[in-house]
């Protein structure tokens, strides 16, 4: 049921943007009222499987007082709403540059690391980031330092870093 509802919502995406667009400002309208109702600060993830720049949508202007986060691949993203914050996730293909430049435009990194987190990497301080996920709340600029796990244990391609 899970993937089905994906699949449509990717197809409704990508055919009827409108009309996605339109339900998701009113999902975004609901979890608002229902976090308010209970006195609690509404904070929406729209990227958990895919990587659209959704600040290209203006619907973070429609909802200033709801926390936008996401992670991204896309180190260029910057001049973001205010209520929207990005973590770089590194890959194997990420150069030091390419970290740096996401750095600048005020993402902190997703790093994940073989055995176990160093205290500082690529000259900032590591937290772990696994206590949470509302990368939001993390200082800035910081590493999100994750360990590997199951098959990335035995990753060879540079995915995950040995300190």
């Amino acid at each position: 049921m899970v993937q089905q509802a994906r699949i449509r919502k990717t197809r409704l995406y990508f055919e009827r943007r409108e009309e996605f667009l339109a339900d998701l400002v009113k999902d975004i309208a609901s979890i608002e009222r229902r976090a308010v109702k209970n006195n609690l600060k509404p904070c929406v993830r729209l990227n958990v499987l895919s990587d659209i720049r959704w600040e290209r949508h203006g619907i973070m202007e429609q909802f200033p007082s709801v926390t936008f986060y996401d992670y991204t691949k896309h180190k260029n993203r910057k001049r973001l709403p205010k209520n929207y914050s990005l973590t770089f996730s590194r890959s194997e293909v990420s150069t030091n540059a390419d970290l740096d430049k996401a750095i600048s435009n005020g993402m902190n990194l997703a790093v994940v690391f073989r055995e176990e987190l160093p205290s500082i990497w690529h000259g900032l301080p590591v937290i772990d980031g696994t206590t949470h996920d509302l990368r939001f709340l993390d200082p800035s600029p910081c590493i999100v330092g994750l360990v590997a796990k199951g098959t990335a244990k035995k990753d060879k391609s540079g995915f995950v870093v040995s300190p």
